[in-house]
């Protein structure tokens, strides 16, 4: 599990996807231990957002391990988080991501990933941008270490159009995780923006 857990969190493709067979195998070994499958839903939820593997394939999956989770352990914010980002990006049902949200921050306080999937899924979609920070803040105060986290302030920089916060952003990220793929993206992307390409 905690192999797992390292690589999913390194937000590379390869990594998440053999997280996968870090977390089914963490489930196999002890069926009953709810952070497994947990686990395994936020690993499908991670393939899902970057585009590797199909939505209709992953997404339901993800939903699944969830509430294997959850059957084990009702009051388990992980998983709950799971199915709230899976509610926002798959259901496009962003009155129940923000209620499933809520509660798996209720409680788990101190799970970043339910802070910051929170701000990137429920409240910059709704253009709710400070809200989106205050998120992303409180995700950065719980994992300071984490690119994936810090890459989303700039995001909601970039999409509230402050650009050059965005790209001061991005810079810091990248100048500290130089091998973080989804930040040189969202830079770029800046870059476009501003009108920096050519």
């Amino acid at each position: 599990y905690l192999r797992a857990r390292f690589l999913w969190n390194q937000r590379d493709v390869s990594a998440v996807s053999e997280s996968v067979d870090f977390f089914r195998r963490a489930a196999e070994r002890d069926p009953g231990f709810a952070l497994a499958h947990a686990g395994l839903a936020d690993a499908y939820v991670i393939l899902g957002i970057y585009g590797v593997r199909p939505p209709a394939e992953v997404y339901p999956t993800a939903r699944d391990a969830a509430s294997r989770a959850l059957a084990i352990d009702p009051g388990l914010g992980e998983a709950v988080a799971a199915q709230a980002c899976v509610a926002a990006v798959y259901d496009w049902d962003g009155r129940a991501a923000e209620e499933q949200f809520r509660c798996a921050i209720d409680l788990t306080p101190s799970y970043a990933t339910a802070h910051q999937w929170y701000g990137m899924n429920v409240l910059l979609p709704q253009a709710r941008f400070t809200e989106a920070l205050a998120a992303l803040d409180r995700a950065l105060e719980l994992d300071r270490m984490s690119p994936a986290i810090a890459t989303g302030r700039g995001i909601v920089y970039l999409y509230s159009h402050d650009y050059q916060r965005a790209r001061q952003q991005f810079d810091a990220v990248a100048k500290e995780h130089p091998h973080f793929g989804l930040v040189h993206h969202f830079l770029g992307l800046c870059h476009g923006a501003e009108g920096r390409l050519g």
